[in-house]
């Protein structure tokens, strides 16, 4: 993408990163991403990298896939204590920071780590997603950490196992970040529980 868009002659480049992308990160999907930085970093293109947390909207993976769970049962459990913090921001926020960059030069060169406004434990986001649903909050019995890991390392490779080491290792290190994206864009994020509930609701 780098090379196409030096051999087009185009200046301006936006790279979507990942929160948590750093070069000693413990996960592979990080890794890969900081590679892909250093490469936007070395282009010689007027680059600004964006660091979502997790995205939630309409059409996402992770939120739909945990409300269509609740819908079955009201039973969610968690990997160790579930108290790990994530700081979902809604797709529309960060897409509406990709068209606003565009109208600001002084991005260029720069690097945002996006999150919403509502930092919440994995617990606390499970009892979100079966509010905007209707449902009371649902059983979360916590899975042993030293039981799950080899369990997810074994099976991780078939397509139907819901979840892989890396995204284990995500979730235990916390999705979070400080929001200082807002000085420089100047709106305020959707809220988790007010985005979630417009469209699992429907």
């Amino acid at each position: 993408m780098v090379q196409a868009a030096q051999h087009a002659g185009v200046l301006r480049y936006l790279q979507m990163s990942a929160l948590g992308t750093r070069l000693d990160a413990v996960s592979g999907y990080h890794r890969t991403k900081w590679r892909g930085e250093e490469i936007v970093r070395g282009s010689g293109l007027a680059w600004t990298i964006f660091r979502p947390s997790l995205i939630f909207g309409p059409k996402d993976a992770f939120v739909n896939m945990l409300a269509a769970n609740l819908r079955l049962a009201p039973v969610m459990p968690t990997m160790g204590d579930g108290n790990y913090r994530l700081q979902p921001i809604h797709g529309a926020d960060v897409a509406r920071c990709y068209a606003d960059v565009l109208e600001k030069p002084e991005t260029a060169g720069q690097t945002f780590e996006l999150c919403g406004e509502d930092r919440l434990t994995y617990r606390e986001l499970l009892d979100a997603i079966a509010e905007a649903l209707g449902k009371g909050h649902p059983w979360k019995p916590a899975l042993p950490l030293s039981l799950m890991k080899p369990i997810i390392k074994t099976l991780q490779g078939f397509s139907t196992f819901p979840i892989t080491m890396d995204q284990l290792q995500m979730l235990l290190e916390e999705n979070i970040c400080d929001g200082c994206w807002q000085k420089t864009f100047q709106f305020e994020p959707i809220r988790f529980r007010d985005g979630i509930r417009e469209y699992l609701q429907r």
